[in-house]
């Protein structure tokens, strides 16, 4: 449950304040074993992914391509969830929803603000969450059950042994949680709200905890727990310059302010990624014992920390499979 709200509340608070595109002529642009994925419903999508920083430097053709692989995914989720009588009730719902308000300390006057900033309303908001924790429910009885990852393979990623998380990843493959402070931006003086950013910065930078500094200032997701943007929210979820530029800061160190249209939001990583050593040398006193680390080798953050990402990866990729075995099954026709 907390995956997908913190993920949600972190997208509610980046979309751009932008009124909403035209429609589009409506027609069907994929056809998911009989059921179908229209032109409207593709481009709604669409118009609030190019909101999100992620996006930045997306054309709309890739964003399409991208996010209708990704509804025609939904749709398949969908129906193994009505295959396997799973469900998500309006009370589900309703308690998901006060969750997000009070996660974020939210009115319902602020919540249906925010709504309307990036150009949605409360209906359109719960059916989307709707999708969105039935998937949960499915993925968690299908995808996420029985991931386990051993201390063996623990000291053999920090080695150097194991799986590359960073190609796995795409990118950088830093899977530290994100801290955030999120300033609502002024629309009328924008380097004002920028330059109100950068003094905070400096204030972390001058001592201050960014934890303190995200009690302080925030208005975003997870202000009374250090600026914690849920584990949902990662740094390989950033854009690639992002990503490279908070490859070298430590825990709660920031970058630099993002513009991310309502809001300015400062980022840093929580917690140090676990430094591998090279591989053990073949014979002699400098041999390492297999699957078992020696006495002081890796702190137990450092362990931690690598069980977390494997178990991550675990998930991605036993949850890609069961996606493509499903693809497989499918009859699907795609018309874009």
């Amino acid at each position: 449950m907390r995956f997908y709200i913190s993920g949600l509340c972190l997208i509610l608070l980046l979309a751009l304040a932008s009124p909403a595109s035209a429609q589009s002529k409506d027609r069907v642009v994929a056809v998911v074993n009989g059921e179908v994925i229209t032109l409207k419903q593709l481009d709604k999508r669409v118009d609030t992914i190019l909101k999100t920083p992620q996006a930045r430097g997306m054309s709309r053709d890739t964003a399409r391509s991208k996010v209708l692989d990704a509804l025609i995914d939904q749709e398949l989720i969908n129906q193994a969830a009505k295959a396997k009588g799973v469900f998500v009730t309006d009370s589900d719902i309703s308690m998901a929803l006060e969750s997000i308000k009070k996660e974020n300390n939210l009115t319902d006057a602020q919540f249906r603000a925010s709504l309307a900033q990036g150009g949605t309303d409360e209906a359109a908001f719960r059916e989307d969450l709707r999708v969105e924790l039935l998937r949960n429910r499915v993925m968690g009885a299908q995808v996420m059950s029985k991931i386990v990852v051993t201390d063996s393979e623990v000291v053999s990623y920090l080695r150097g042994e194991g799986p590359d998380l960073g190609a796995a990843a795409g990118g950088t493959g830093d899977t530290r949680p994100l801290r955030m402070i999120a300033i609502p931006a002024n629309p009328k003086n924008k380097a004002e709200s920028m330059a109100q950013a950068r003094k905070i910065i400096k204030e972390i930078e001058d001592g201050l905890d960014f934890a303190a500094a995200a009690k302080k200032y925030s208005k975003g997701p997870g202000r009374d727990k250090g600026g914690d943007a849920g584990d949902g929210a990662t740094v390989a979820n950033l854009p690639p310059e992002m990503q490279a530029a908070l490859a070298t800061k430590k825990s709660g160190q920031p970058i630099d302010p993002a513009d991310a249209g309502n809001a300015i939001v400062i980022f840093a990583p929580f917690g140090d990624p676990p430094v591998k050593a090279q591989p053990a040398a073949s014979g002699g006193k400098g041999k390492k014992k297999k699957g078992k680390a020696e006495p002081g080798e890796f702190t137990e953050e450092a362990m931690e920390s690598a069980r977390r990402q494997l178990e991550r990866y675990k998930m991605q990729q036993r949850y890609v499979k069961w996606v493509e075995d499903l693809k497989r099954n499918a009859i699907i026709r795609v018309n874009l």
